[in-house]
């Protein structure tokens, strides 16, 4: 009986574990797109205000 409980509880420390992983590696992609998209508007925020400029100067 002993044994099994150890093993159920290895088992779910396991998952825990898996899921932390995946967690992680969820949480550094959406922190690439997000600084990927912050890139995006500031370069287009640029461009847009560089035009702007140049048409109304």
């Amino acid at each position: 009986m002993t044994n099994w409980l150890v093993r159920i509880g290895n088992w779910f420390l396991g998952k825990a574990e898996e899921v932390e992983q995946l967690d992680s590696a969820m949480k550094a992609i959406v922190n690439q797109q997000t600084k990927r998209a912050f890139y995006l508007g500031a370069g287009a925020g640029i461009v847009v205000t560089a035009g702007l400029v140049w048409l109304l100067g």
